[in-house]
């Protein structure tokens, strides 16, 4: 599942952003502020993410022609100036990246930092989401 989550997140061309439990969990038990989440170099959340989010990443890169260790900041002052409901397949592709690099941020947050119950929760989750629906 994870595989056609990330897959979703670079060819689809829907205004829709897809959101999976893991993004939300995330979001609801790691206080880490925007601005210091988006000073993370490129090269750190590209070594944190997963090979799928690796390839989302890769490609909205790309899409919205970003380059550097500072593209995240760039990114997200760019993404402060659009609005949440842009129909601009260009918007849309900024906010699942700037929604994806904050993900990989807050789970390599949690991982190295947090609670040893909430990361035992988050790997549930995150293996739950990994699985294939049709054989559990």
């Amino acid at each position: 599942m994870n595989e056609a989550f990330d897959y979703s997140l670079l060819h689809d061309d829907s205004i829709d952003t897809p959101v999976c439990t893991s993004d939300t969990f995330l979001r609801r038990f790691v206080k880490t502020a925007d601005g210091d989440i988006f000073k993370t170099p490129y090269s750190q959340v590209q070594a944190w993410a997963s090979p799928g989010q690796l390839a989302a990443l890769e490609g909205l890169s790309k899409l919205l022609s970003f380059s550097g260790e500072d593209q995240l900041a760039t990114a997200f002052d760019h993404f402060t100036q659009i609005g949440l409901d842009s129909f601009e397949l260009n918007d849309v592709h900024l906010i699942r990246y700037v929604r994806l690099a904050k993900s990989i941020v807050l789970g390599h947050t949690l991982n190295t930092t947090g609670d040893k119950s909430v990361k035992a929760r988050y790997a549930e989750l995150v293996k739950a989401e990994a699985g294939n629906p049709l054989k559990d």
